[in-house]
């Protein structure tokens, strides 16, 4: 399998993994969605909960951005972190750990 259709894989299955968590969490829900978020949002654990995850998924898409050769591949890899979140964050890491690690191996000091 070459890198294009592992990445459709692994999209795939987290597409099909957030579909599936939110089918069983709607069934759970006691009101509409959005009364939901609002009763989140009250609690103290819930706004920081949603500040450490977006500030996670921001230190990831810069990650991201900055690591891949052009800035609209970058781009372009960085918005499913809006819908996929975390689980797109590990399926990238995974697919670029090895070039990750051998970029950051280099030594990039003159002389050293």
């Amino acid at each position: 399998m070459n890198g294009a259709r592992i990445a459709l894989l692994i999209l795939a299955v987290l597409l099909g993994t957030n579909t599936l968590m939110a089918a069983l969490a709607n069934a759970n829900l006691h009101g509409g969605f959005f009364e939901q978020v609002h009763v989140f949002m009250v609690l103290p654990w819930g706004r920081d909960i949603l500040v450490q995850s977006l500030a996670g998924l921001a230190c990831v898409g810069l990650l991201i951005f900055l690591f891949e050769r052009t800035w609209l591949q970058g781009l372009l890899l960085c918005l499913p972190l809006l819908l996929l979140g975390h689980a797109w964050s590990a399926a990238w890491l995974a697919l670029r750990l090895p070039k990750l690690a051998a970029r950051l191996s280099r030594p990039d000091w003159p002389g050293a």
